[in-house]
């Protein structure tokens, strides 16, 4: 679980706030994803085999850019 956590101001290729694969399931709570770039929250593309992501998110604020939080297929 990630509780109580401020992220700010991070760059990545993609996920810069939480990056996620290979059925991960993170519960974010009480928490800020802002102003990272290109995406705050990002789950990978699964490849064939590998389990599906979830995220469940409650009490956050996200946002800072367009395309804040990506879900792929």
């Amino acid at each position: 679980m990630i509780e109580h956590v401020t992220v700010v101001d991070n760059f990545a290729s993609k996920g810069a706030g939480l990056f996620f694969h290979n059925g991960s399931n993170p519960i974010v709570n009480n928490s800020i994803f802002w102003h990272s770039a290109p995406n705050q929250i990002r789950p990978a593309n699964n490849s064939s085999g590998e389990e599906n992501n979830t995220i469940v998110i409650s009490y956050s604020n996200i946002g800072g850019y367009i395309g804040s939080l990506i879900w792929e297929k």
